[in-house]
């Protein structure tokens, strides 16, 4: 059977990827990454219950956090280390977190070579503007994640076509 590390949040999106990623047959091992931001505690919480419920209750691999902390790169004041998180219509410039899915993608490559997981599963959705989102990046994560661990690497993105009503459709 095929297998799935799926970095999980909490929230409906990496909720519907994962169930996605089960209905597909694969195993999923649910990922969640700690990089000292502050609404982690929240999804931490979100996890265990989502964890705990139909569909998913049973079904996965047991969760794994890993822990790569940013707050020695963003400054102490950063709105996502306070949790003072921009307006709903500020611009994406002023919400994007840089190197947030270089981190998330590289800590979890390690955790799947020391498994032999040759799959990586995160959930942007379609309109997502940020450079890090990308399919071109994501191959060229793979690209790079293969050639440290001298195994194919895979990184997907099976919502990146979708819309937040496609998803809520699907949950």
């Amino acid at each position: 059977m095929d297998a799935s590390a799926v970095l999980l949040s909490g929230g409906l999106d990496s909720a519907v990827l994962a169930a996605m990623e089960l209905e597909r047959g694969r195993t999923v091992w649910p990922i969640h990454v700690r990089a000292g931001l502050a609404w982690e505690d929240a999804e931490a919480a979100a996890i265990a219950r989502l964890l705990q419920t139909p569909p998913l209750a049973g079904q996965l691999a047991p969760l794994s956090t890993l822990t790569v902390d940013m707050r020695d790169v963003y400054p102490a004041t950063h709105w996502a280390v306070v949790g003072d998180a921009p307006a709903y219509d500020a611009p994406d410039e002023d919400v994007y977190l840089e190197g947030r899915n270089i981190t998330l993608i590289a800590k979890t490559a390690v955790w799947c070579a020391r498994r032999h997981i040759g799959r990586i599963a995160l959930g942007p959705l379609a309109g997502n503007p940020f450079p890090d989102a990308t399919r071109s990046f994501f191959d060229a994560m793979a690209k790079a994640m293969t050639l440290v661990r001298a195994h194919a690497l895979t990184i997907d993105a099976p919502l990146a076509q979708m819309h937040k009503p496609d998803v809520i459709g699907i949950g």
